[in-house]
C-alpha cells in the first residue's frame, strides 16, 4: 500500500501546486480526484485504493473510483466534443464571413 499513496500523494502535489499557479482560485478540497483502476482487479481492490488515496492526504469524499475502461470512454468522448464544439465555431465563422467550401 505504501507504493500507492507515495504516488497517488506526488500526483497530487504536483497537480496542486500547478493549479495554484495556473489557477489561483481552486482550493484543494474542491477538487475531485479520479483514481483509475485496471478493469481486470475485483471489487476488493477498491477499498484498498481508497484506503491509499485517505492516506496520501486525499479526503474521502473527494475520492471517484474509475475502471480505466470507463475513464477512456469518457475522456475520449470529452475530447471528441470539444473537437465539434471548435469545428462548429469554425464553421460558423467561415459563414459569417460568406467564404464555402468543403475538404
Amino acid at each position: 500500500m505504501l507504493v500507492f499513496t507515495e504516488c497517488i500523494k506526488y500526483l497530487r502535489d504536483e497537480t496542486m501546486k500547478t493549479l495554484k499557479t495556473k489557477v489561483n482560485l481552486v482550493r484543494e478540497n474542491e477538487v475531485r480526484w479520479v483514481i483509475t483502476m485496471p478493469a481486470i482487479w475485483g471489487d476488493s481492490a477498491k477499498p484498498f485504493m481508497r484506503e491509499s488515496a485517505e492516506q496520501a492526504g486525499v479526503e474521502r469524499r473527494q475520492i471517484v473510483l474509475a475502471l480505466e475502461p470507463e475513464a477512456a470512454s469518457i475522456y475520449t468522448k470529452e475530447k471528441l466534443s470539444q473537437r465539434k464544439t471548435a469545428l462548429l465555431s469554425w464553421n460558423l465563422m467561415i459563414r459569417e464571413l460568406n467564404v464555402w467550401f468543403c475538404i
